[in-house]
């Protein structure tokens, strides 16, 4: 699991497209799964 929190919704935008993110989900996970859910909520 992966438990993260961003500033802003442009800050998890940022890092979702973030080359290095996108190597190791693509090297790491990706090969690895063979499902994932992912949910994005605001917390106020």
């Amino acid at each position: 699991m992966l438990d993260s929190t961003f500033e802003s919704e442009q800050a998890l935008k940022q890092y979702a497209t973030h080359p290095l993110h996108v190597q190791v989900a693509n090297e790491k996970v990706r090969p690895f799964t063979s499902s994932r859910v992912c949910m994005d909520y605001e917390m106020e």
